[in-house]
């Protein structure tokens, strides 16, 4: 006879910096002709993946380290001078460039970041080059 009833169902996992792989169970208890319940149970592991904003925080938060380390370890004053422009360009590049090596379901690339660390190793890159690249684009602009 086989019938079948399907229940679906969705969950949130907010603020996720990282992947996680998780247990989850379902239980159904259900009567048939008879007054006996019967009961079924099933647990599946699942790969619940990072919320989409840990990648693009990251770079940011990474761009902003890393020219932090570039003004301390290349400057050679022992005074700390900070250009907010620069600074904040640092900070605009980490974000497009986090956004573009972000990693996708429909898309393929030959670098792709997935989370919150990812992300600091790209903001980080991008803030210790950021006047290098900077100014190669204002040449081509």
């Amino acid at each position: 006879m086989g019938s079948t009833i399907t229940f679906p169902f969705s969950f949130r996992a907010p603020h996720l910096l990282k992947q996680r792989k998780m247990d989850v169970s379902f239980k159904a208890s259900y009567k048939l002709g008879d007054d006996v319940v019967h009961t079924r149970s099933t647990t599946s592991r699942i790969s619940i993946l990072p919320s989409a904003f840990a990648v693009p925080t990251g770079g940011m938060i990474g761009a902003v380290v890393g020219y932090i380390i570039k003004n301390t370890l290349v400057s050679n004053s022992s005074e700390v001078l900070i250009n907010w422009g620069v600074l904040a360009g640092s900070v605009a590049l980490g974000l497009v460039v986090s956004l573009l090596v972000s990693r996708k379901p429909e898309t393929t690339k030959a670098i792709t970041v997935e989370d919150l660390i990812g992300g600091l190793i790209i903001g980080v890159l991008s803030g210790l080059y950021s006047e290098t690249v900077l100014t190669k684009l204002q040449t081509f602009l």
